[in-house]
């Protein structure tokens, strides 16, 4: 956890996270691809739609989508092609901290926080990987890299979301995290 910057591994991150964005696979990332991922996500969980957490963890999403959008979006059609997506995040994610993350991750949590005790259990965290397409082989070591003792809490998993974003140390193992 050194949050030092390696382009290389930050642009590998990316690339990974275009292709598990890119719900459609028409190499763009769409608000459609935003609500795919939440649809996904409040499936995987059995999360009413119209539920608090659900309409929260949308409009979480949206928003994110909106700031990626206005970040990389450079030709202005709406949507974020895969060589707009890596200029922007390997130039700016990695300085911005993963800011934006952190409504995001406490959405999410609470969607898939079932028992409601403030902390994932394996299983919720690997339902997580699995709803947004994350690399499942790579769960169990992000796991014991955040929670050793195999609950992560929310904080834990804000700050395992945020160095997703942030930390380009590839020894890191998010940095497989989408495979």
């Amino acid at each position: 956890m050194s949050g030092s910057l390696d382009q290389s591994a930050q642009r590998l991150k990316a690339t990974a996270q275009f292709q598990a964005l890119d719900y459609d696979g028409n190499g763009y990332i769409e608000l459609s691809d935003y609500h795919q991922a939440v649809d996904g996500l409040l499936a995987e969980f059995s999360v009413d739609g119209d539920a608090p957490a659900a309409l929260d963890v949308r409009e979480q999403y949206v928003a994110l989508f909106d700031r990626l959008r206005a970040r990389a979006d450079t030709d202005h059609d709406g949507r974020v092609s895969r060589e707009e997506f890596l200029a922007s995040v390997t130039g700016s994610v990695g300085r911005s901290g993963g800011r934006a993350i952190r409504p995001v991750a406490h959405a999410v949590f609470t969607v898939c926080d079932q028992d409601r005790d403030d902390h994932l259990t394996t299983e919720e965290f690997h339902r997580f990987v699995k709803a947004i397409g994350g690399a499942e082989s790579q769960a169990g070591a992000v796991l014991s890299y955040f929670a050793p003792d195999g609950r992560i809490s929310r904080d834990a998993f804000t700050e395992l979301l945020t160095q997703f974003y942030a930390d380009g140390d590839p020894s890191n193992p998010l940095v497989h995290f989408f495979g």
